[in-house]
């Protein structure tokens, strides 16, 4: 749906830039719609217009090929301070080129591209359309046809500078509004929810939308407030109950690995730490609960249990069972009809069986049975026949293996990170951010918690940390490979997913090491034991080890 309103809007607005392009246009353009000629010819459609419609809407279909394989939608949110005129300055200086470079070949590609399919494939369909269109409001000679081609020559140069104008707008566009979504959630240098009447209750609605962009913002706020702003922090741990009423929903995600569409009521009379820690915790655990979903899948009932659960109909039409004695001989048919079919039952039964009987079989068809014999038979020990399947096989590995069979490779690393970061978006920024409020709070928690909130839900922080970095590293080192994939190496296994994963992994664990920082010595009498916390310590180092290897 994504991709149709990207195609949708890139074509609607070049549509309408056309379209006020032609209205506006001098006479010395031509882009009529008729063209009446001298006095004393008749008038005619103008093809002038109809090309230069056809080639903004190439110009769309181009930008919009671009915009989806470049992944324009995507935002890098990063932790920055606000930009002043001179932070801005160099932006543009390293951005205009790039914009200016873009606008430029994307128009001379559309262009010479655009101009050739509406030559050869094209130009006769919308030909007819328009003037099936304008006869409706024009007196026209039947049966025109296209005039010749050099009367759209001077249009070219026009189209390449109308082109390039659109395309640089949505270049810039689309370059400025991703730097200005990318700022920082805050407000007057202070977090956007402090104008609410009831902070902490707006946080948390973002934080449970079930759209990705408020999640996403709601979780890097609640981040900023855990790290810099101090009397929000404090409020999290003060506040034993939440005033604003929060919706009963469950975020779940558009994946065949994950299905999660149960939603559960959420009380109001928990404290703001309670349900700010629950719904870290549960963006987190989604990593180990779609690793289990790909390892550990749902067990299939053996042919006997699908038996056992089929409830069948009760049987009808069935005879009764015989009483009399099965072995007693039939009873003689009587009338002429019955004598004839035993007749010829016996006869067919005998046939053949006779001493000096001829055999039924005819020389032609042993001769056939025999060949057909040899054919299929198995071959010798030790050579291998090159069937059909052999060659499609081969065949189909070589396509995969080529530049053409690129996007059908299901690779290791691109389905460990759909496993990982989720699908069929990634939620990397939600990830770390979560894992960094989490253990910011934490950590602050010795200092700022006054009610013990925070002491009794660390032993399953740890445990949540620990066991989704140890279920990551299982999925590197268990999950099979798939039968696209023909460039996979076991030395890869270790690095699959790429940098968000590793990235991620990175973020667990820093936060991972915070917690056990800041109630080291407190974990064992809040519920933890020795091993657990030797295992979370473990966990932590070798992802350091990796990181410095």
């Amino acid at each position: 749906m994504d991709s149709f309103h990207a195609i949708f809007w890139y074509s609607f607005s070049a549509w309408w830039f056309s379209e006020v392009y032609i209205w506006s246009a001098p006479p010395e353009a031509r882009l009529w719609w008729i063209d009446y000629g001298k006095p004393y010819e008749r008038s005619r459609l103008n093809e002038r217009p109809i090309y230069f419609r056809a080639m903004f809407l190439c110009l769309a279909m181009t930008q919009s090929l671009f915009h989806l394989c470049w992944d324009y939608d995507k935002v890098g949110l990063e932790v920055r301070s606000p930009k002043s005129f001179h932070q801005t300055l160099p932006w543009i200086k390293r951005m205009g080129p790039k914009i200016l470079h873009n606008a430029i070949s994307r128009t001379a590609l559309s262009t010479l591209t655009g101009s050739l399919l509406y030559l050869i494939f094209v130009r006769k369909t919308m030909w007819n359309f328009a003037f099936s269109f304008a006869s409706y409001f024009f007196t026209l000679q039947r049966n025109q046809r296209p005039p010749v081609v050099g009367g759209l020559m001077d249009m070219v140069g026009r189209v390449l500078l109308e082109g390039f104008l659109l395309e640089l707008l949505w270049e810039f566009c689309n370059a400025i509004f991703t730097d200005h979504v990318s700022g920082e959630p805050l407000k007057r240098g202070q977090p956007l929810t402090n104008d609410s009447k009831d902070p902490n209750g707006s946080l948390l609605q973002g934080l449970r939308a079930k759209k990705e962009v408020p999640r996403e913002f709601a979780f890097w706020e609640l981040e900023l407030i855990a790290t810099r702003f101090d009397d929000r922090r404090k409020s999290i741990f003060t506040e034993l109950e939440v005033r604003t009423p929060l919706a009963t929903t469950a975020v779940t995600e558009k994946s065949p690995l994950y299905k999660n569409k149960s939603e559960q009521p959420i009380s109001r009379n928990k404290a703001t730490w309670t349900h700010i820690s629950t719904v870290c915790l549960e963006e987190i655990q989604r990593i180990d609960k779609r690793i289990k979903l790909v390892l550990d899948p749902p067990q299939k009932l053996t042919p006997e249990e699908q038996q056992a659960a089929i409830h069948t109909l009760p049987k009808l039409g069935i005879d009764p069972l015989k009483k009399d004695d099965i072995l007693a001989l039939p009873t003689p048919p009587t009338d002429l009809l019955s004598k004839t079919i035993d007749h010829l039952d016996s006869l067919a039964r005998t046939h053949g069986q006779s001493p000096g009987s001829p055999d039924p079989v005819t020389p032609r068809a042993q001769r056939l049975l025999a060949s057909t014999a040899n054919t299929l038979a198995p071959p010798p020990p030790g050579t291998q026949p090159v069937t059909l399947r052999h060659q499609l096989t081969t065949l189909r590995t070589r396509l995969l293996a080529s530049p053409l069979g690129l996007p059908f490779r299901a690779t290791f690393a691109r389905r460990v990170a759909a496993v990982v970061l989720g699908a069929p978006c990634t939620r990397t920024g939600t990830l770390q951010r979560a894992a960094s409020a989490l253990a910011a709070l934490v950590g602050h928690a010795p200092r700022e918690d006054m009610y013990g909130l925070v002491a009794r839900d660390v032993p399953g922080i740890v445990r949540a940390l620990a066991g989704t970095l140890e279920s990551v590293e299982r999925l590197r080192r268990e999950m099979g490979v798939h039968w696209t994939e023909v460039e996979f190496a076991e030395e890869d296994r270790g690095k699959a997913g790429g940098e968000q994963v590793e990235s991620v992994r990175r973020g667990l664990a820093e936060a991972l090491e915070k917690v056990l920082w800041a109630y080291g010595e407190y974990l064992e009498s809040e519920g933890l034991s020795r091993e657990e916390i030797v295992r979370a310590r473990e966990c932590v180092g070798r992802v350091k080890g990796q990181r410095k290897a």
